[in-house]
């Protein structure tokens, strides 16, 4: 038992260290297969990637307000912001049509034609790396 921990740690698998520690406490994952049990234990891990990537990107982009939320919006500032405005472009329903790809040429040639969303072009991305979650929050701290 304490290799099994020592080797998950020095592999750095530390969330799928949590999930199996917290699968040989709780008696209820004893009757799950042993597939079953490996997929929680990938998925824990997996989770865990996700969430320091996600940490590590929001720490570089240096937001101004990275606590930013509908709720601190101050209507009462003269601004011209309707609440039922703002509510309907949190539901992203413009992000989606923004980001609807294109056909954009590089010069004359053809043969350097990349596809690009017409958002993409404005703030000098690849479309397929727009994370949405960073563009909501950019625009909710222009609001704030």
């Amino acid at each position: 038992m304490n290799a099994t921990i020592e080797q998950l740690q020095s592999l750095k698998l530390f969330g799928m260290l949590d999930a199996w520690v917290e699968q040989q406490s709780l008696p209820s994952y004893h009757d799950l297969s042993f597939d079953e049990r490996l997929a929680l234990l990938v998925e824990r891990e997996h989770l865990r990637g996700a969430h320091l990537r996600q940490q590590r990107r929001l720490k570089a982009a240096q937001l101004p307000l990275s606590s930013a939320c509908l709720e601190a919006i101050d209507y009462a500032r003269p601004r011209g912001l309707s609440k039922a405005q703002v509510l309907q472009l949190a539901q992203g329903h413009w992000l989606a049509q923004y980001l609807q790809p294109v056909r954009a040429t590089a010069g004359s040639e053809r043969r350097h034609s990349k596809l690009y969303s017409p958002l993409s072009l404005l703030v000098k991305v690849d479309p397929t790396t727009v994370n949405t979650q960073k563009l909501v929050q950019c625009f909710l701290t222009q609001l704030l």
